[in-house]
């Protein structure tokens, strides 16, 4: 169909286009701080420009949320498990009322995220599942001082571990 009057709540197909709007709203995000008390496990896009896409909006919308979710569960700290640095410096870039620990196996990659605005970059072994790096988060925010026992942080990761550009997600633990 060509031509007509486009109305509130219908769909476009522009093939070929990249538009210059982000991927998640203003509205998208008061709805995903309406939804997360509400235990939502999953998120889907229905706007994706490109299929690369996907994987950067995936892990910005990671990063939001971790941001978002952080005060509505008392979260002390946002731990980032990162590969490149991006995961952590997405986290950072939202500006969270917590601090936020980029943790890396790369010595580069901690110096790097070490110079960023409220996060703190420790070296550490990798990990291979979620449970450990849940495990390691809580435990290192711990040691560290960033939380007490049985206080919340949110972890945020790429799976499967060990490969940039995975970010897609996000749990909330208890010390």
């Amino acid at each position: 169909m060509n031509g007509g009057v486009l109305l509130d709540r219908k769909g476009v197909n522009i093939p070929d286009v990249v538009l210059p709007i982000p991927a998640l709203t203003g509205k998208d995000l008061r709805d995903l701080e309406f939804v997360l008390p509400l235990g939502i496990h999953y998120i889907g896009f229905s706007f994706v420009q490109r299929p690369e896409a996907q994987e950067h909006s995936s892990a910005d919308a990671i990063a939001a949320v971790a941001v978002q979710v952080a005060p509505t569960t008392g979260a002390q700290v946002i731990v980032a498990f990162t590969e490149s640095g991006s995961t952590a410096l997405r986290v950072a870039r939202e500006k969270p009322d917590c601090p936020v620990i980029g943790l890396t196996t790369n010595l580069v990659v901690a110096r790097r995220m070490a110079a960023v605005w409220g996060v703190h970059a420790p070296l550490i072994r990798a990990v291979h599942s979620m449970t450990e790096a849940v495990s390691n988060a809580t435990e290192l925010a711990r040691l560290e001082g960033f939380a007490q026992k049985g206080g919340e942080i949110v972890v945020v990761a790429g799976v499967p571990f060990g490969e940039a550009g995975t970010t897609n997600a996000l749990r909330v633990a208890t010390i």
